[in-house]
């Protein structure tokens, strides 16, 4: 099955709640033997988006092919690699004998059967683009009834259709569908490394006593549960929000009490003994978590690495960080671990202007 993303030139949606007018962006997959399709709206290009969408279209296709094949641009190639997409994979070839691995290949385009792909996305969009739709109720209508048109629509140069073709070809070759019961629930297996778990780039705190263990996690569109020996022993909602962390008071024990003493002016003045790069990662940590005690351990966790590393390598390491708008504790540490810092080319930075005081001074030109 090969799948991605179609925006529809000179398309938009009306959004009815507020007014706003939305781009048209379609989610395609195509299987490659039949052009059989599937198409639906989606407002925007997120890990949520592209996990629904493919549950829609394997259940409309009423199975799953023995591979993912998709079709990406540069700027949205992450949602192929994400572990999310990788265990929808995993779930669906459950139960092909044999097979433990995800069959998720790369798009070339250059093979026959990856052109129907790009061909149907051509089709939809000539016939989709300078429209107006008044909410998703429209949009849906008008997709749903294209899609049902070019499935029987009959082939140019070929006896029959794409439904025709699927019914011969493909659907006896479908591998059954597991149980999905939320479109937006999966179990991710984890290995706790720290006190909080990444999911979709936002932390969520577990207790200190699963630190160095295995966890399961179920992620679902409003909640994250974490299961340690079929238990669970926390559970979150689900935020949006990435780069932030929730955490529990519950699981602010150990060393972490001691965070109680610090506060967002203290930390900025460790920052400002180490470097500029550093002290500008620190006021941006601060400012995202607007000053909140999370932020702090954050901070925290950032210039305690200098006892490890020197201030020298920390400084440099947050100068690339910096570059690279990486903001996370774990990639810094990552890259001193590696030794990455020493090999990046040391540029000059402006003079840091701390956000609270930039927002100080347009305050007093009022």
């Amino acid at each position: 099955m090969f799948a991605g993303y179609i925006d529809i030139k000179d398309s938009y949606v009306v959004d009815t709640s507020t007014g706003e007018t939305l781009p048209t962006c379609l989610f395609l997959a195509v299987l490659g033997a039949s052009g059989y399709c599937y198409a639906e709206p989606c407002m925007s290009k997120d890990i949520d988006s592209w996990i629904s969408g493919h549950i829609h279209a394997l259940r409309f296709f009423q199975g799953a092919t023995k591979c993912l094949v998709p079709s990406l641009s540069e700027s949205d190639c992450q949602l192929s690699r994400h572990v999310r997409y990788r265990e929808l994979a995993r779930r669906c070839y459950a139960n092909i004998q044999g097979l433990t691995a995800s069959k998720v290949l790369p798009f070339s385009g250059y093979h026959k059967k990856e052109f129907v792909f790009e061909l149907t996305a051509r089709s939809l969009a000539k016939v989709l683009c300078h429209q107006y739709f008044v909410g998703s109720t429209e949009i849906n209508s008008a997709v749903q009834n294209l899609i049902n048109q070019f499935n029987v629509r009959p082939f140019k140069k070929l006896p029959g259709s794409p439904m025709e073709w699927f019914e011969t070809l493909e659907r006896d070759c479908l591998i059954p569908l597991p149980s999905m019961e939320a479109d937006q629930e999966f179990w991710l297996h984890q290995n706790v490394t720290g006190t909080h778990i990444n999911i979709d780039q936002h932390y969520y705190s577990v207790p200190q006593s699963v630190i160095g263990q295995p966890v399961d996690v179920k992620v679902t569109g409003d909640f994250v549960e974490v299961f340690f020996q079929g238990q669970q022993i926390t559970s979150h909602p689900r935020q949006n929000l990435p780069g932030r962390s929730s955490t529990k008071a519950e699981h602010q024990v150990g060393p972490q009490k001691s965070t109680r003493d610090w506060s967002a002016d203290r930390v900025l003045r460790w920052a400002e003994k180490i470097g500029p790069a550093t002290t500008y990662l620190t006021s941006t940590i601060l400012a995202h978590a607007n000053n909140s005690p999370a932020g702090v351990r954050s901070c925290l966790g950032l210039l305690t690495l200098e006892t490890d590393y020197g201030r020298d390598r920390l400084e440099s390491a947050c100068r690339q960080a910096a570059t690279r708008r990486s903001w996370t504790v774990t990639s810094i540490r990552s890259m001193l671990n590696r030794g990455f810092d020493q090999a990046f080319m040391q540029l000059t930075i402006p003079d840091f202007i701390s956000p609270a005081k930039s927002a100080g001074r347009k305050k007093k030109q009022h």
